[in-house]
């Protein structure tokens, strides 16, 4: 899991920064090059809808594997067609319906793959794989990318996403529609309404947060423009730290709603270091620096126990659709805080935008984490629809 996960998130991060610059290098506007994401973006929550579904009818290999050769292979047609802003926006919504299958899929697994009490170190382990492989090949890509060209970047992306199907090609069969595929009852499903909301509306919280954050920082430059890429690495390394930190106490996580909080200090601390840096004229670079890593750690935090309150709110048959409502507010959040902040940011100043993430990280991440979850009825629940055999 953790290698499939690894080339994945490494195939889409070689590849994510390099098409709007293919945009930009034919004379297209900042809006079509930004257009590319967002037609990646959004043929990927597509995607991420459809694949519980897609799970329950043909089980986890087949989806991951298709996943993976629909978001690397078309990295190839790159090659051919870069000069052509109309083909860079097809390939990135092919690409963005393979990111979503494979999201989705991948996110599902540890409860499959690990035993109830290992799961928070399955979720934290995946989740520092997917951290750790986007801030090396982000890094990676546009330095492969002026040094080799399209080629270079597109025959790597498109290597690292065609050897993770091809070890997707040794998951177990029959994971999926062999645990309780016909026990979803109307009471289950009463169960898990909210958890599972309560968990979304976080997730976008703070993925609301980090999307202002990485669409503001490359703006500001905290003073010279090449350390927006050393604090914006700095954040991907520390979300690496606060997910293995998170899944060492996992346990303790779920029972103690004060000890879920602590993401959301070290979050809300790591914006107001930004908020200071930008009107700090002698100190910008160390502030911002101290809030990349406070809020890194701490949106590594939430994400694993968001996560880790989803699967554990829903029986193993149905932990796609907990997967899908993850992912998906994760990547609307992403977007939404970006639009957003930067209106804030256009209207108000950097200072105030950056204190806006603050505020948007109090009331909708930590009122949900602080909500009581009635854990012990929802364990019991699952447990009575998981077969002894699982363990």
């Amino acid at each position: 899991m953790i290698f499939i996960v690894s080339n994945v998130f490494g195939s889409w991060a070689l590849i994510f920064p390099v098409t709007p610059l293919l945009v930009s290098a034919v004379g297209g506007s900042g809006f079509a090059a930004g257009g590319t994401t967002g037609v990646f973006m959004t043929a990927t929550i597509a995607a991420q809808l459809a694949t519980p579904t897609l799970l329950r009818r043909y089980d986890f290999r087949p989806v991951v594997v298709s996943g993976c050769l629909l978001l690397g292979l078309p990295c190839i047609a790159l090659v051919q067609w870069s000069h052509d802003i109309t083909a860079l926006m097809v390939i990135s919504a092919v690409r963005g319906l393979g990111f979503g299958l494979v999201t989705v899929a991948c996110s599902a697994l540890p409860p499959h793959l690990s035993t109830s009490d290992r799961l928070g170190r399955a979720v934290a382990a995946q989740g520092m794989a997917n951290a750790a492989s986007q801030t090396v090949f982000l890094l990676i890509g546009i330095q492969l990318f002026r040094a080799g060209g399209v080629v270079a970047v597109s025959v790597v992306a498109t290597a690292m996403a065609v050897t993770a199907a091809l070890a997707a090609l040794g998951l177990p069969r029959a994971m999926y529609g062999a645990i309780g595929a016909h026990s979803d009852s109307e009471s289950t499903r009463g169960v898990l309404k909210r958890p599972i909301a309560l968990a979304s509306l976080a997730v976008v919280g703070i993925a609301a947060a980090y999307g202002g954050l990485s669409a503001l920082v490359p703006l500001v430059g905290y003073p010279q423009s090449t350390h927006a890429g050393v604090i914006l690495a700095t954040v991907g390394g520390t979300v690496v730290a606060g997910r293995f930190v998170a899944g060492h106490y996992s346990h303790r996580i779920l029972d103690r709603r004060s000890t879920a909080q602590i993401g959301v200090v070290a979050a809300i601390a790591g914006t107001m270091c930004f908020s200071v840096a930008v009107t700090s004229a002698n100190a910008a670079f160390p502030v911002a620096l101290a809030g990349a890593m406070a809020f890194g750690f701490g949106l590594g935090w939430i994400q694993n126990v968001t996560l880790m309150r989803t699967l554990v709110s829903v029986p193993p048959h149905r932990v796609g659709f907990a997967s899908a409502a993850w992912n998906i507010s994760m990547d609307a959040g992403i977007g939404l805080g970006a639009t957003m902040t930067g209106a804030v940011a256009d209207h108000s100043g950097f200072g105030i935008a950056h204190l806006s993430s603050a505020v948007i990280i109090a009331l909708t991440v930590a009122l949900p984490l602080a909500a009581r979850q009635n854990r012990s009825q929802q364990h019991r629940q699952v447990m009575r629809e998981v077969p002894a055999s699982r363990e």
